[in-house]
């Protein structure tokens, strides 16, 4: 921690990144939380955030006038400011803004804010980066939340939409694994567990049945540290809220499940308009297997067609298929 809050610089790639949110996120949390950091260790992490603020004054000078969700909906070059490294890179300057006390701090604390409040309605419009990096950004967020002010907290937290993107790890938990997810997106489900840090996080500022379920069924060597912290501090006790099985709807996928227990079956099927990404698209790709009732796929966009077992074999084997 000494040598983080030393470290010279966080602008790695010349501009906001993960590694300088995770940098920050370290630093802020070790300042909130460890009660037993020597002041001279306090003072350098304050140090540390005033400084990586100041290194990125240029960049946020284009950032810091857009205030509201319109003015971020409808920026020129939307992605840039919400595509998941520009938004997590914003919510940890803020951070280190609030920790330092910097002259940029109310400015930083209204764009990320309306930024945060652009991811819901990008959510609600259908956009999507997938559960693995929607869960990356809320997070951060969660982090973020915590020392916000009250006015904050409650329009943040009562967000339909902040519940609609939780959500996605229920729908699209495997049966009798709850960490592993439907594969709609590019990073396996173990190497990217931020959804499950956010349930728990969200449910300790505010409480969600639902969040404790998902929780107490999840395998705990697949949860990140803060995520065990947080849930440490939860109280699992009463009447976690269970899902309803059946057909569901996500944000980004429909599913059809009979529930959750190992013994269950669950299919879920891809259906987004979001740009490809970080989230895989099914609509417009060609899908194969051996059952004749494989075409029903063109109902969702798909041109799909039942092969033989010889045909499935030779595009396991190739990645290739050839039509006629």
């Amino acid at each position: 921690l000494e040598a983080l809050a030393g470290w010279p610089a966080f602008d790695f790639w010349k501009q906001p990144h993960l590694a300088g949110a995770h940098a920050v996120r370290m630093m802020v949390t070790a300042y909130r939380n460890w009660a037993w950091l020597e002041p001279e260790l306090k003072e350098s992490i304050r140090r540390a955030c005033y400084r990586a603020v100041n290194l990125q004054a240029d960049w946020l000078k284009e950032r810091l006038p857009l205030a509201t969700v319109e003015q971020i909906i409808n920026a020129r070059r939307r992605g840039s400011f919400t595509h998941n490294i520009p938004t997590i890179a914003t919510i940890g300057l803020c951070m280190a803004a609030r920790l330092s006390a910097h002259p940029l701090r109310d400015d930083l604390e209204r764009h990320t804010q309306a930024l945060v409040e652009a991811q819901f309605e990008l959510r609600r419009m259908g956009f999507t980066e997938a559960i693995s990096y929607d869960g990356y950004i809320l997070d951060f967020v969660a982090d973020w939340l915590r020392d916000a002010a009250p006015e904050v907290q409650q329009q943040v937290l009562e967000n339909p939409e902040l519940g609609e993107m939780l959500e996605q790890s229920v729908v699209l938990a495997a049966p009798g694994q709850m960490m592993n997810i439907a594969p709609f997106n590019d990073v396996e489900a173990r190497q990217m567990p931020f959804h499950a840090s956010a349930h728990a996080k969200l449910a300790r500022i505010k409480a969600r049945p639902r969040s404790v379920w998902l929780l107490t069924r999840c395998p705990l060597d697949w949860l990140r540290s803060d995520a065990l912290a947080a849930f440490h501090d939860l109280e699992t006790e009463g009447s976690p809220q269970e899902p309803v099985p059946g057909a569901i709807e996500g944000l980004y996928s429909l599913v059809l499940r009979s529930g959750w227990d190992e013994s269950d079956l669950a299919v879920a099927v891809s259906a987004t308009n979001t740009p490809p990404g970080h989230i895989q698209i099914d609509n417009g790709s060609v899908v194969i297997g051996t059952d004749s009732h494989m075409n029903l796929l063109g109902s969702v966009g798909s041109f799909a067609s039942g092969v033989g077992n010889t045909d499935i074999v030779a595009a396991w084997y190739s990645g290739k298929l050839w039509f006629r």
